[in-house]
């Protein structure tokens, strides 16, 4: 046999041999994702479920990239990856799917899902931002849960982008964080925060009365209330709202009502002895309190003076 004869016998053969690799390594696939299936519903232990999981990936991904038997089982192979606790690799294997066309509100679920529990807080927000016209309703049911708020930590991404002067996204994340969990004021508390933090003050008040509401005796919301009427000059109402909320405190003195009103008795709303005694009870109870002892040394001079 010449060289020539040889190669292509050669040739032959491994093309003859990736006829059959082909479909073993999809049948391997196939019997792997039944059987993780099977335990996973069966509600058999997280351990024995992810291990499944983690022999059927690796059959999935013996399966030649491009293949149109790895096309037909991408859905699979990425929820494969999720259920195995590969969340990286779930995020590419979901991601490669909807650019293959499989462009669904599971896909954008689990893209999501997957980027959170990898720890990828912007990437997460940025595709939840793209995929939120098209999948509203899976973008909040992640958005929803308060685990994947935790692995997403929303607020702090938000922040960074308000500190950045990339209002619209920021405002944008806050807005479907106070839409997704309505039922939980402090979200749209969140909200009316960053409202008065760019000046849209007349949003912020709005939204501020709505929480109250929702939640009169939150403390933490009453008083960032009072500070808006505070910055907008509204003294008279900024000090009754604060005494509300140091009035709804478990302990007087353990929240930041005090020392705001403390620091409108300074500016000549309020009466100085009842500031001074009441930020003497606040230090009673957090003696290093920095501000708070600086209030009550200006509140000393202040009384002086007066």
């Amino acid at each position: 046999m010449t060289v020539c004869g040889w190669c292509r016998a050669v040739a032959v053969a491994l093309a003859a041999v990736a006829t059959l690799v082909a479909p073993r390594a999809q049948d391997d696939f196939r019997s792997a994702y039944v059987a993780a299936e099977q335990l996973r519903l069966d509600g058999a232990a997280a351990a024995a479920v992810s291990d499944a999981y983690a022999r059927a990936l690796d059959a999935f991904l013996a399966i030649a990239p491009g293949a149109d038997e790895y096309n037909a089982w991408l859905p699979s192979g990425a929820f494969t990856a999720y259920c195995a606790g590969a969340f990286e690799r779930a995020a590419a294997l979901f991601e490669e799917s909807m650019q293959r066309g499989n462009d669904d509100a599971f896909h954008a679920e689990h893209l999501l899902r997957a980027l959170l529990a990898a720890g990828r807080a912007e990437p997460a927000l940025r595709a939840a931002e793209l995929l939120h016209p098209r999948h509203a309703a899976a973008v909040l049911r992640v958005v929803r849960e308060p685990g994947a708020l935790q692995q997403l930590d929303a607020m702090r991404q938000a922040d960074a982008w308000l500190r950045d002067g990339d209002t619209e996204r920021a405002l944008w994340v806050f807005r479907l964080v106070a839409q997704a969990t309505a039922e939980q004021p402090i979200a749209v508390g969140n909200l009316a925060l960053a409202l008065r933090h760019v000046g849209q003050v007349a949003e912020s008040a709005d939204l501020y009365r709505q929480a109250l509401e929702a939640a009169p005796n939150d403390v933490i919301l009453r008083n960032d209330y009072g500070l808006l009427r505070k910055g907008l000059g509204a003294l008279a109402a900024a000090r009754g709202i604060l005494a509300q909320s140091r009035a709804s405190e478990t302990e007087p003195g353990r929240g930041p009502a005090t020392t705001n009103l403390a620091v409108l008795a300074l500016r000549g709303e309020g009466a100085i002895p009842e500031a001074r005694a009441q930020v003497s009870a606040a230090l009673a109870l957090r003696p290093d309190a920095a501000f708070l002892r600086r209030c009550a040394l200006e509140l000393a001079a202040a009384a002086e003076d007066f």
